[in-house]
């Protein structure tokens, strides 16, 4: 061996990060890339299998839709007979907005410890969309109802006024319009207090 020491009992002269992300030998690009964790509080936590992926929030939304549609049917029927049915429809349907957004936001925040703000955010502005899309879907399906109901709304405040087919389905556009307005306001919203208060709640 000429004088040399056993392999096994060289000494290597090689300096080892000790970071919090595993990293391979000085002068050498890491093998593992440092985007799999968050601070918290000081502390590193890392995510692994529990990082919140889009079939998450795609889950997520279609939950908060389901819950919604289940809560709002009786509670509306409840709540006709105390508020009518002018207020009974739209108070029932911001409720059961708000009570789906908190379960779906205590359920998905033990799914996964990547429950931050845009995450929610997202499944938000999701469902608000989808909402969105059934408002004028329904709409459509009553048809000559809606547009016998544009028409009342329009001339009880202009009972003078003399329009058109056409100026009839300008106004019909704005109806619609003022209300995805409204409802996209409201929708997101309630939608997300709900999601941040049943994740806060989990945690």
């Amino acid at each position: 061996m000429d004088g040399q020491k056993p392999f096994c009992q060289r000494k290597l002269n090689v300096k080892i990060e000790t970071n919090h992300c595993p990293k391979s030998i000085v002068n050498e690009p890491p093998e593992i890339p440092c985007t799999n964790h968050k601070t918290e509080k000081g502390k590193i936590v890392y995510l692994g299998e529990k990082t919140v992926k889009f079939g998450d929030v795609i889950t997520a939304v279609a939950s908060l839709f389901l819950i919604t549609v289940l809560i709002s049917y009786p509670l509306e029927s409840m709540l006709i007979s105390l508020l009518g049915l002018n207020l009974a429809p739209t108070i029932g349907a911001l409720i059961s907005v708000l009570l789906g957004g908190l379960l779906v936001g205590y359920i998905f925040a033990g799914k996964t410890d990547d429950v931050r703000r845009e995450v929610l955010v997202k499944i938000s502005v999701l469902f608000t969309v989808l909402m969105l899309f059934s408002i004028v879907l329904n709409n459509a399906v009553l048809g000559e109802y809606f547009t016998n109901w544009v028409q009342e709304t329009y001339m009880e405040s202009n009972p003078t006024a003399s329009l058109t087919t056409f100026e009839m389905f300008l106004v019909g556009g704005l109806f619609i319009g003022s209300q995805m307005f409204m409802n996209a306001i409201l929708l997101f919203v309630f939608s997300l207090i709900g999601l941040f208060a049943g994740a806060k709640l989990r945690r």
